[in-house]
């Protein structure tokens, strides 16, 4: 789990990897946006950004920063 979703709260990290293991059945594509979420928050985590910096352009960054709003962080 990358530090940036750890760090946002536990309601964040289940919809993150909710939005895995319910919303992309195949697992040679759950592999890929694995990688490349990794590969996005690795760069997030250079300059030190939060996810509630992060202006949501996509449906998975949507759902986390919506779902972040709800957590008591």
């Amino acid at each position: 789990m990358p530090a940036l979703i750890a760090d946002a709260g536990d309601v964040v990290a289940w919809r993150y990897m909710h939005s895995f293991t319910s919303n992309i059945r195949n697992p040679n594509t759950r592999r890929a946006y694995a990688r490349t979420c990794a590969s996005f928050f690795g760069w997030c985590d250079e300059p030190g950004l939060a996810l509630g910096t992060i202006a949501p352009r996509c449906m998975l960054f949507d759902w986390l920063v919506i779902g972040q709003q709800g957590s008591n962080q």
